[in-house]
């Protein structure tokens, strides 16, 4: 439902585009320390280049809904790692 009505929001004109390099952003860690995008995409999977980025915003664990959807990345964390994705949980 969320993203649906989501999709009903006018687009931002400086909004990037599906397939466009999303621009730099700063985002503080889990030790509170800040960290970039370029960061996160230069910072090697086992001895690998990352391919991409996988940016969750974790609202709470009393939301089933987000609660679950983390969880199941957690489960997979081998397979993103091997797909090259670097999941990334910012609260």
């Amino acid at each position: 439902m969320i993203f649906v009505m989501g999709s009903w929001l006018p687009r931002s004109p400086g909004a990037p585009q599906v397939g466009q390099k999303a621009p730099d952003f700063t985002l503080t860690d889990s030790n509170n320390k800040p960290v970039t995008l370029a960061q996160l995409l230069t910072e090697p999977i086992d001895d690998k280049p990352p391919k991409g980025v996988l940016l969750t915003f974790y609202r709470g664990y009393w939301l089933g809904s987000c609660h679950s959807e983390l969880r199941s990345i957690e489960k997979n964390l081998n397979k993103f790692n091997e797909a090259g994705i670097r999941p990334v949980d910012h609260r």
